[in-house]
């Protein structure tokens, strides 16, 4: 083999690496500067999440039927602390009082923490404090709508089934068709 031919032979597989090497780059490149889905904290339900000085609210909502009606506060605190925690989540309808042993998690819903009026329709958010020791700190609380099945014993008194799913039932329609 002539000299002439082997450089073009390295020019080709310097080349083809060099291809290679780009089309590596541009399809693994966006993951470098893109952040890990999975490090990114996210309410997997549709509560809120927060956490406030080593209390933690996990899921955390209201479920009500309308803006005039009784909501019942559902979730659950976390305390992280070395020490019992007095945890208090005030809404303009009430609040729901918690006393969280150190270390431990209490679920709101072992107990009815029901609001007069949750002000708002299912779908919005309310305003809340979430208050501990000297701490206090305003919440966005979803309002959950008993249309949902894991909600639905959860409201606040009687929920009408038939009220609340009787659309979701699948219906035929025929269109164009005579004799209807």
């Amino acid at each position: 083999m002539n000299t002439a031919s082997t450089r073009s032979a390295r020019l080709r597989r310097l080349g083809a690496g060099s291809v290679a090497a780009v089309a590596l780059l541009a399809a693994t490149g966006c993951s470098a500067v893109s952040p890990i889905a999975t490090g990114i904290e996210y309410s997997p339900s549709d509560g809120i999440v927060k956490d406030v000085d080593g209390i933690g609210l996990r899921n955390v909502g209201v479920v009500s039927t309308g803006e005039d009606e009784k909501g019942r506060v559902i979730g659950s605190v976390s305390n992280a602390t070395q020490q019992e925690a007095d945890v208090t989540l005030d809404f303009s309808g009430g609040s729901a009082e918690v006393t969280v042993p150190a270390g431990e998690t209490v679920s709101l819903e072992e107990e009815e923490h029901i609001l007069d009026s949750t002000g708002a329709v299912p779908g919005a958010m309310i305003d809340g404090t979430l208050k501990t020791g000297s701490t206090e700190t305003d919440l966005k609380v979803p309002v959950l709508s008993p249309t949902q099945e894991e909600y639905r014993d959860l409201a606040p008194g009687t929920v009408d089934e038939k009220e609340w799913t009787g659309h979701l039932k699948e219906e035929t329609h025929h269109y164009g068709t005579e004799g209807h």
